[in-house]
This record gives C-alpha cells, structure tokens and sequence, in this order.
C-alpha cells in the first residue's frame, strides 16, 4: 500500500499553480501563495493542496505521516536545466580521470545540488569528435541509473573554422546512434554569429531525428539569431548576455525562451538590466540554470542564481523563483510532471528554514533548505523534524488534554 505523507503549517506554500505551459508576462509572478499551506502525498504524487485546515480533514490526511513545516516556507523543488557534467572541461578539471572516477565526481555534484534544493537536473554532455560524444553520452546515461531522473543534452561545438556540409556529415550517423539507443533527450549546438551557417544544418539533421533542439548563443541578438529563432523550433536559447532593448522586445514578441545561468552569464559581465525588463515585459519566458562548469563556473547552487538574478538583474523574487522551478521544468522537458505543487504532479518538494520567500535572495550565501522530498521519499532532512504516526498524535493530544493545569 501506498504511503501517505501530510506536509502542514508552512508559513507560506508556494504552489506556482496555473495552466499548462511556460509561464510570461503576469503569470510569471504569480507565485500562487497559501498561507499555513498543506500539501498531502500519497505515493509519489501529490494528492491534494491547500490550506492547512482544509487539507487535514480529508479523509486520507487522518492517517497520514505527518511532517510540520512549523512555519517554514514550502516550495516545488527546483530544475535545474544547464549542468555541464560530461564536457570536455571535465577532464581538463579534473586531470583526466577514470570512467568510474568521473561518474563518482559528478555523482557528488548532483548529490550537494539535491541537498541545495534541486530535485532533477539536465546535464549537458558531448566530445570534440562523433566518438568521443558517443562515450561520453553513454557514461553520462550511466548517472541517471542511481536515483533521480535526468534528462541528458548533447551538446555540441563546432570548430570556428568547420565546414557546414563536411561538419554536418560527420554527425549525421552519430545522431542516428545516439536517437536509436535513446541517449538523449535534446541536442544543443554552441555557436558563434560567425557559425549560422552550420548551427542550421545540425539543426535539420536533429529536427529529422525527431529530437528537440536547444541553442547556446555566444554572441550579441542580432538578425542571425532571429532568423534561427523564427525558422527553427528552440526549446530554448542560453548564454545571451548582450541583449539590447530593441532585440528584447522582438524576441519577447516572438515567445522566445531564453535560458540564464548566472554563475557564468551574470556574475563576470555586465548585462543590461533595461533589456531584460523590455524582455519580460513583452512578454518574454525566463529560466534560471546554475550553469554548472568544472572550470568556468563551479557553482551548482540555484538559490543563489535566483540571488543574482534578483540583484544583478533587477528581477523580481517572483520571476526568479518561476524561471528556476516551473519554467525550468518545461525548458527541460519535465512541465507536465513537475515545478509546481499540484494535484497529480510528482511529489518534488522543498521546505525552506525560511518564513518569507522574499527572504531566499537577500539571505544569499547559505543553503536554507531543510527538507527535500522527491518523488514522495525524504532525500535530505536538516530541520531536526521527524515524521509523526497517527497513534503518536493520538497520544500527544490524550496527554495534552489530561495535563494537569496550575
């Protein structure tokens, strides 16, 4: 039988509940906030949300484990979309070690990202030449056979100089490889302005192989960019820190999603705040990523991407939590199933040593995560907290009542 686990007493519940899809404009900073929140689990998904008085009395919460939050903040757990475990970097970082080394380091990695508050994550992976992308996306597979799911992009860098038709060719029957033994979910090609011409054909080769595509922009908005944007069908478009206002409001116009790892994107340059703002306000999707690199930027924590997101970006607390929870979760294939607290959605789910969530990005520096549940199972518990039976709470209430009074 199904285990039945009842969260109550957060202070706050953020539930990011809504319709179907990327979150834009207003619905970007709708947090959908309970106050005393309750979220009843059974099994692996989410039964029912609500207040904590509502909640408790159905029939399936009174014989429920119980879990107080005592004033905490309860959030969905977060995605992150942009962790670049099996590249190239990896091994420069880490001196080239053993296959079994290698998937023990990233192991760790997404073990501290897991106790950080992110609950699935995708990892970018992939090799200069067809041979070395084939290994590393088959070692990377080998992650995902540990525990949580993980959705695994192969990510591609064509040489400045390559060729379009000779580079092209040569992927051709890797991605075929790589599509039949089901080794990826999305194929993401970096490339510079200069690269337009050979970023359209590996999109063509993946677009035939049924598998969706991603870009990492290494350059300046510009009219190659929207051409790809508009004939191509992107998940996503990462690592674009020179935008101005006038490309930020054609992209906003077009829907386009764009990706933001802030370790990497924010932190070491200087973006303009003003064309994010003329982003968001036409409309514009956001997601928050960690960005995690071994060598350009080690940080894996995405409590404090939405802390740089807030400050150096001048986002609201709302739009940062949407776009690191359930923008993330669509830009990564997961919308249906996760990044928010909703009936039927995978139990993923966050309690914060927090009472305000606009407390997450001033507080930066510190993991305020003291619970973590995915998938209806406790995978890190730093709240002292213990799970109550019914018969215990029983017994708590007898004593309580029968306790002599001066």
């Amino acid at each position: 039988m199904e285990e039945t686990i009842l969260i109550r007493g957060a202070r706050q519940l953020l539930t990011l509940r809504g319709p179907a899809g990327i979150r834009r404009g207003a619905m970007l900073r709708d947090l959908g906030i309970i106050s005393d929140g309750a979220v009843l689990i059974q099994g692996r998904k989410i039964l029912a949300v609500g207040p904590s008085r509502r909640i408790e009395n159905l029939r399936e919460a009174r014989s429920a484990l119980e879990i107080r939050a005592n004033g905490r903040l309860v959030m969905p757990g977060m995605v992150d979309s942009d962790m670049r475990l099996m590249l190239g970097g990896l091994q420069i970082a880490w001196k080239k070690p053993s296959v079994s080394k290698t998937l023990q380091k990233a192991t760790a990695i997404l073990r501290s990202s897991l106790q950080h508050g992110t609950v699935h994550a995708e990892i970018k992976a992939g090799g200069t030449t067809p041979k070395t992308s084939l290994r590393d996306l088959r070692h990377a597979a080998k992650l995902g056979s540990g525990g949580g799911d993980l959705v695994r992009t192969w990510l591609l860098r064509p040489g400045v100089d390559a060729d379009p038709d000779d580079f092209a060719s040569a992927q051709s029957v890797t991605i075929a490889e790589v599509v039949k033994r089901r080794l990826i979910h999305f194929f993401e090609v970096e490339a510079m302005p200069q690269q337009t011409a050979v970023t359209r054909k590996l999109f063509e080769l993946a677009s035939r192989a049924g598998v969706p595509c991603k870009l990492a922009w290494r350059g300046a908005a510009n009219s190659e960019l929207l051409d790809i944007a508009s004939q191509t069908e992107l998940r996503s478009i990462s690592h674009l820190t020179d935008l101005d206002a006038h490309s930020a409001e054609l992209m906003g116009q077009r829907q386009v999603l764009l990706s933001l790892s802030p370790g990497r994107d924010v932190l070491e340059r200087d973006c303009n705040t003003v064309a994010w703002r003329v982003y968001l306000d036409h409309g514009g999707a956001v997601v928050l990523a960690s960005g995690f690199d071994p060598v350009e930027s080690p940080l894996f924590n995405l409590q404090m991407s939405i802390a740089l997101a807030v400050f150096r970006l001048e986002w609201t607390p709302e739009e940062a939590i949407s776009a690191a929870t359930i923008n993330a979760a669509y830009a990564s294939g997961l919308g249906a199933r996760c990044g928010s607290l909703e009936h039927g959605k995978d139990a993923d789910v966050v309690l914060m040593n927090l009472a305000d969530y606009r407390e997450l990005p001033r507080r930066f520096g510190m993991n305020h995560v003291g619970m973590v549940i995915r998938g209806g199972e406790i995978m890190s518990n730093r709240t002292g907290s213990k799970m109550t039976r019914p018969v215990e709470r029983i017994s708590e209430a007898h004593a309580a009542n029968n306790r002599v009074r001066p």
